[in-house]
């Protein structure tokens, strides 16, 4: 509708009557919406990358409710759908070449399925690599496992207490437990870092070593991030009562351990280019304090790790969680 159809063409404002004022307010309107649309097309534009001026064209003649065909339209909707679809497959790519790498996780193309050593509902119990050979004249060589929970999760801290947190703990028990059965302690350790890509899988690293080096975990603790140029007064103790999802941020990188049931500590990590953390950290502090030989990620043969998951293996099943309540 234009201006002349509603209004005599030279016929003054103020003499227009009650009709002619709605229909030019109408119409003032309606120009008004349309130079709202086009703005909203332009800047879409800019973040969408349509094709062509045309397309463009046809997704702004659609939007307006005139002009384009349906073939216009149809056009336009086979476009955007071909678009996300595409962007999903990208994305799903992506995560799967990521995730690949979390060879530790029941889901990764890559697990091997003989590590996994139990299952529960939220959470699995993985055999990993051992640290290698001990230095001559030790004995003690750690066991090395990890907690790694079923569904996909870059850290245990955004896990849900109810369930994954729940059976995390049941499995904790029951590995203290056996270690002890075998003059061993244990400590529960965790490390997150930032990760570009945003697809990562977690994993709890068991770590467990003889009973006299127990009293020296916190001060290693303190000793291995001071190396990093943490702070003392900057480590958060975690308690039953204080537990990590309550001292850490959401999506904040961290490195915690859990010594005994009542005494754990976590650093929440900066980001800064200067503050390289390992992913190895807790490892490397538990192969320190067990004074292990400095090349203890040495390839440990087939064969060796098999026999070690079968001496576990006849162990566990009487300390297996899992199985008992089945």
């Amino acid at each position: 509708l234009l201006l002349s159809e509603a209004v005599p063409l030279g016929k003054l404002e103020k003499d227009w009557t009650v009709q002619e004022m709605a229909a030019a307010e109408k119409l003032s309107s309606q120009n008004r919406e349309e130079a709202n649309i086009l703005r909203h097309f332009k800047r879409k534009r800019r973040k969408t990358y349509v094709d062509s001026d045309d397309e463009e064209s046809d997704q702004i003649k659609i939007a307006l409710g005139g002009g384009g065909s349906s073939g216009d339209s149809n056009k336009v909707v086979h476009r955007e759908t071909s678009r996300r679809q595409n962007l999903a497959l990208t994305q799903n790519r992506q995560m799967q070449a990521a995730l690949s790498k979390s060879w530790w996780w029941i889901e990764s193309s890559r697990f091997e399925q003989h590590r996994l050593l139990a299952r529960g509902m939220y959470v699995s119990l993985v055999w990993a690599p051992p640290f290698g050979r001990p230095a001559s004249g030790k004995n003690d060589v750690p066991q090395h496992l990890f907690l790694v929970p079923n569904q996909p999760a870059m850290s245990f801290r955004v896990c849900d207490e109810e369930t994954v947190w729940k059976e995390l703990r049941q499995f904790q028990a029951s590995l203290k437990r056996l270690y002890l059965s075998m003059k061993l302690d244990v400590v529960f350790a965790e490390t997150v870092l930032e990760n570009a890509s945003n697809y990562w899988q977690t994993k709890m690293h068991v770590l467990a070593f003889p009973q006299h080096f127990s009293a020296q975990v916190p001060m290693y603790v303190r000793q291995a991030l001071a190396e990093q140029e943490y702070e003392a007064h900057k480590l958060i103790r975690i308690t039953p009562q204080k537990g990590l999802t309550r001292c850490v941020p959401p999506n904040f990188p961290y490195a915690y351990i859990q010594c005994t049931t009542e005494q754990g500590f976590v650093q929440v990590l900066e980001t800064s280019p200067s503050k390289q953390f390992s992913a190895n950290f807790w490892v490397d502090m538990v192969v320190g304090m067990l004074g292990l030989d400095a090349f203890h990620r040495q390839k440990t043969s087939a064969e060796e790790e098999a026999k070690q998951i079968k001496a576990f293996r006849r162990e566990w099943p009487s300390f297996d969680f899992v199985t008992q309540v089945a």
